[in-house]
C-alpha cells in the first residue's frame, strides 16, 4: 500500500501464503497511518521472476464505528 501511484514509499508490504491465499491487514500494520484513501496493487512474481499486477484500486482506512 503506498500513499499515491506516484509514491516510491510502500507502507505496507505483505506476503499471501500459498496455502491459504487469504490477506490479513491488522490494526498494527494501519495503525501509524492517518485516515484517508491510499493506493494498493496485488502482484504475483512467478518462478521464471516475471512479476504480473493484476488487481490495483484504492483504499480506504477510516475510523472503526463502534
Amino acid at each position: 500500500m503506498k500513499q499515491s501511484y506516484s509514491s516510491s514509499k510502500v507502507l505496507i508490504k505483505k506476503i499471501i501464503p500459498n496455502d491459504t491465499l487469504i490477506l490479513h491487514i491488522e490494526p498494527k500494520d494501519t495503525k501509524k497511518l492517518l485516515f484517508g484513501t491510499y493506493v494498493y496493487d496485488i502482484e504475483i512474481t512467478f518462478a521464471n521472476g516475471d512479476v504480473d499486477t493484476f488487481i490495483k484500486g484504492p483504499f480506504k482506512l477510516e475510523p472503526e464505528v463502534e
